[in-house]
């Protein structure tokens, strides 16, 4: 009975389980130095389990930090996107500024098609489109498919290019091979308009 009062003094320190084996084991008799060992050793564990959590501070830093970060990730994913639809708006802005533009009012065009070096149909008319396509469209002399670049012009004035041949309609505007599309080609007044079917993709005079 003698050693009672070191171990209830340690049974305040240590767990509740630890120091309830040891009275129990002990009888309340154990010797001091069995009982010293037994409960330092309860309290290296205790200690150990303490210091694997981290503190209850520092959790909430690391939680704050990460809702920062997540907050700051979104915050760059829509200034990113922002700036993309600004970007594209400037270059669609600058692209039609610099877009070169067709004679205003009436013009008259002078349009011809060439199969084999053989002319199929040389037709004049007149138009008040500033741009090539909406002129050949009103007349009905092409058609094709859309594509990124606009109208890729698969029929003219009814003769379809094979794609299996490599055939395909090439642009003359006063004699030299467009530069442009056919829906960038501007028109002025007595502009000749000829297409010239073409085999090989290499090919354009």
């Amino acid at each position: 009975m003698d050693n009672i009062p070191f171990q209830v003094i340690f049974y305040a320190v240590c767990s509740f389980e630890q120091a309830a084996f040891l009275l129990l084991a002990s009888g309340f008799n154990a010797p001091l130095p069995a009982a010293g060992k037994f409960i330092f050793k309860g309290i290296g564990d205790q200690k150990s389990r303490y210091q694997s959590r981290p503190p209850e501070d520092r959790r909430r830093k690391d939680g704050f930090a990460m809702k920062k970060t997540s907050k700051n990730n979104t915050r760059n994913i829509i200034i990113s996107i922002a700036a993309l639809i600004v970007l594209a708006a400037l270059f669609f802005t600058a692209y039609q500024l610099l877009r070169p533009r067709g004679a205003e009012g009436n013009k008259k065009i002078h349009f011809t098609v060439l199969v084999n070096n053989e002319t199929i149909k040389s037709y004049d008319f007149r138009t008040d489109a500033e741009y090539l396509r909406q002129a050949l469209e009103e007349e009905n002399l092409i058609e094709g498919d859309e594509g990124t670049y606009g109208l890729w012009v698969t029929t003219v004035a009814g003769r379809k290019a094979d794609s299996g041949k490599e055939e395909w309609w090439a642009l003359y505007k006063n004699d030299k091979l467009s530069m442009t599309g056919v829906d960038d080609t501007p028109l002025e007044d007595n502009d000749s308009i000829e297409y010239r079917l073409t085999v090989g993709y290499d090919d354009a005079d």
